[in-house]
């Protein structure tokens, strides 16, 4: 009985996380910080083994500096079967316009590093 209480518990905790880690990656997985992906790394692991799912995480952002797990996951420092898509801007339906409107406002370094 209390293992069964306790691994509806891990579920439910596994559960928000997950929707919290995807929701936060959504928009900028490299905002996210560090200590929280290493709390949700682990409980992912432990859900498939209480549920027989294999859980998924998809992690979108943009770099935000040479830091951070992002980075890391990112060039292969961390998991290495992940696989990783680049996309920038082009691929997108930003104009060029809109690009040399940011590149005014914020420097070619941040044109660079957000939508390159």
């Amino acid at each position: 009985m209390k293992t069964r209480s306790l691994a509806r518990t891990m579920l439910v905790l596994v559960a928000l996380l997950s929707v919290q880690c995807l929701s936060a990656a959504r928009s900028e997985a490299a905002r996210v910080k560090d200590d929280f992906y290493a709390y949700v790394t682990p409980m992912l692991g432990m859900s498939e083994q209480v549920t027989g799912i294999k859980p998924r995480m998809a992690l979108l952002s943009t770099p935000k500096g040479k830091l951070g797990f992002f980075w890391k996951e990112w060039n292969k420092e961390g998991r290495k079967d992940w696989k990783r898509h680049r996309y920038t801007w082009r691929e997108s339906p930003i104009t060029p316009e809109f690009i040399e409107q940011e590149r005014a406002s914020h420097g070619d370094w941040w044109v660079q590093q957000e939508y390159e």
